[in-house]
């Protein structure tokens, strides 16, 4: 059984706001990895009451609570990933670009392998790789 955003919020700890449900929804529904700002610029439209503080401290507490991945591409702007299950992405180094890359199972099982051996706590799967549309603009 899947559970409602609501309760997904419940469930790690935070008190679910219609804010917060909306921020996590718009998280699920769009895989684009967004910045705080961009995820300010998509919801104000349609949530006028909405601040940045709100979007910036709900981001972070997201991300302290496991609700989402973090990054930073750039080395500088946190984009901010909803789907926390394992997986790995590319990032075209040219416009920041994130799209994600599933594991199959034997990568499961090599990064398993990997973390044990290393004794680390987590992995992140980065490929670096010019976008299509970077690339087409490039000719």
């Amino acid at each position: 059984m899947k559970l409602s955003l609501s309760e997904q919020l419940k469930d790690k700890g935070i008190r679910p706001s219609w804010q917060r449900i909306a921020i996590l929804d718009f998280l699920l529904s769009n895989r684009i990895h967004p910045s705080a700002d961009q995820v300010y610029t998509m919801l104000s439209s349609s949530m006028p009451t909405l601040s940045k503080a709100t979007v910036y401290n709900t981001l972070n507490l997201f991300a302290d609570k496991g609700v989402v991945k973090t990054m930073s591409p750039s080395g500088v702007e946190r984009h901010y990933d909803g789907v926390v299950s394992r997986h790995g992405h590319i990032i075209c180094p040219i416009c920041s670009r994130i799209d994600d890359v599933d594991y199959i199972q034997d990568d499961i099982d090599a990064l398993d392998r990997m973390m044990e051996r290393i004794d680390a706590d987590s992995v992140d799967f980065v490929i670096n790789r010019i976008c299509d549309k970077c690339r087409h603009e490039s000719i």
